[in-house]
């Protein structure tokens, strides 16, 4: 199961704990570490704490939303020299935990290193950072997440300045976009959003917004302008007004509420 990279959970595999040299005395006696294990999913990690009791209690509100009696709970002296340095996934995997690679989504236990002729070393991350089953493969996770940000950069500056375009004194705050892979593996821009505020506005921001895949709209390849309902007289005396001054006299709003951009600033990637 590949969870987020702030929530990285390892699984127990059952594996007899091999035998460690005893902890060094730069290390706080008062800590050790116990394996604290949620019963039905079999997830969890390592925990540092003065006592089995206390190491449960936080497992329990770790992994299983405070149930005490749902984890479980055992020495593991084999993880007591990592106390305040960050345990190594790999030592982790040395002993008979499991995870799945934060970029290829590839199970890591000690099968896949024999498998793959890897060593332990070649794991990358500590038990609560994201994982990966080598350099190569974090690389490849980074360059993506790069292209993404790249893309989704460009498409939200390109929207900020159709909305200053269309209204001048706009000043676009709220932003978001996010990318997608079609079918055949090429990124794309799936949803582009820019929020603003105007003059007279009671409720939520306006919007100009598009998203690829659209089941409300008939035509989902053009941007729309939006508002909330309850703004949509102060946001079309608005829209107005800016036609006024663009053309130097009457001008009409037309339907700002859900009136499509020109073709031309649709995205087409």
């Amino acid at each position: 199961m590949t969870l987020p990279p702030s929530e990285d959970r390892a699984v127990a595999a059952d594996a007899a704990e091999p035998e460690v040299s005893a902890v060094p005395a730069s290390i706080p006696s008062a800590l050790k570490a116990y394996a604290v294990l949620e019963e039905f999913e079999n997830t969890g990690g390592i925990v540092y704490a003065k006592s089995a009791i206390e190491a449960r209690r936080i497992g329990a509100n770790e992994y299983a939303d405070g149930d005490f009696s749902a984890v479980s709970c055992k020495r593991a002296p084999w993880a007591d020299r990592y106390i305040g340095k960050g345990l190594p996934i790999h030592i982790m995997v040395e002993n008979g935990w499991h995870f799945d690679c934060q970029g290829c989504g590839r199970r890591i236990d000690s099968d896949y290193l024999w498998e793959t002729d890897r060593q332990p070393e070649d794991i990358v991350g500590h038990q609560h950072s994201a994982c990966y089953c080598d350099a190569v493969c974090e690389a490849r996770e980074t360059l993506d997440r790069a292209e993404r940000k790249r893309l989704e950069n460009r498409w939200l500056r390109r929207f900020a300045k159709i909305v200053k375009r269309r209204f001048p004194d706009a000043a676009p705050t709220h932003r978001h976009a996010y990318c997608e892979r079609d079918a055949n593996g090429r990124l794309r821009i799936g949803q582009v959003s820019v929020e603003f505020d105007f003059p007279g506005r009671q409720y939520s921001l306006a919007q100009l917004r598009w998203d690829r895949d659209s089941s409300w709209k008939a035509d989902s390849r053009k941007p729309s302008w939006s508002c909330s309902s309850g703004d949509r007289e102060a946001f079309e005396a608005y829209a107005a007004q800016g036609i006024e001054a663009r053309q130097g006299g009457d001008g009409e709003a037309g339907s700002v509420h859900e009136s499509p951009v020109p073709n031309g600033d649709a995205p087409n990637d």
